[in-house]
């Protein structure tokens, strides 16, 4: 059996869920190696599961939250991390992009929980994540000294991919605001509460 890292659910590669759910149907894991044999789950069963007591849309301020760092991200165009001497900025973050997306493309009302810190960088960041149409009165504004020892902004170097030579990215995102930030600093209750 193949070691795999620590932390790594030892499932994680050898099945995963075919998610074409009707409601006459029943969800049906499939092992990609038959190692692991799993049973069908019916519809209704999967409805008891499934039932998330979730507020009706009409009491709600967001379709969609994230909560995750978004970085800035320097993009050298055609030319190489390594040489280039013109980046274009965007911002970007896994689970920003998500909500960033629900907005832009099915017209979501979205925000994204993130903390920056409270200097131009994190302003650009703001506003690019305005321009997106996300919220960003859930952001944590945090002190910052200037020079990163209390907190800073991330950044993520991104080289496209051509041809055969996959992508290249480059994250300098150690002691970022959002890493610094506690439960605290965030407003659950009224986030859960809209």
């Amino acid at each position: 059996s193949p070691t795999r890292a620590p932390g790594i659910h030892p499932f994680a590669d050898t099945f995963h869920l075919d998610a074409r759910v009707h409601k006459n149907q029943s969800l049906r894991p499939r092992c990609m190696h038959n190692e692991f044999p799993l049973r069908s789950i019916g519809s209704a069963e999967m409805e008891k599961i499934m039932n998330l007591n979730l507020r009706p849309e009409s009491e709600c301020k967001y379709d969609a939250v994230s909560l995750g760092e978004v970085m800035l991200r320097l993009d050298p165009g055609e030319g190489r991390i390594r040489t280039a001497r013109t980046f274009r900025a965007w911002e970007g973050g896994g689970e920003y992009n998500v909500v960033r997306g629900l907005k832009k493309c099915f017209k979501m009302n979205t925000a994204v929980i993130t903390a920056f810190a409270d200097n131009e960088v994190g302003m650009l960041m703001e506003d690019f994540i305005m321009q997106g149409g996300v919220d960003t009165s859930l952001i944590h504004w945090m002190k910052t000294d200037g020079i990163g020892r209390i907190c800073r902004n991330g950044i993520n170097f991104t080289e496209r991919g051509f041809g055969i030579r996959g992508a290249v990215g480059c994250s300098d995102r150690a002691n970022t605001a959002i890493s610094k930030a506690k439960p605290d600093d965030f407003d659950f209750d009224y986030i859960f509460g809209e």
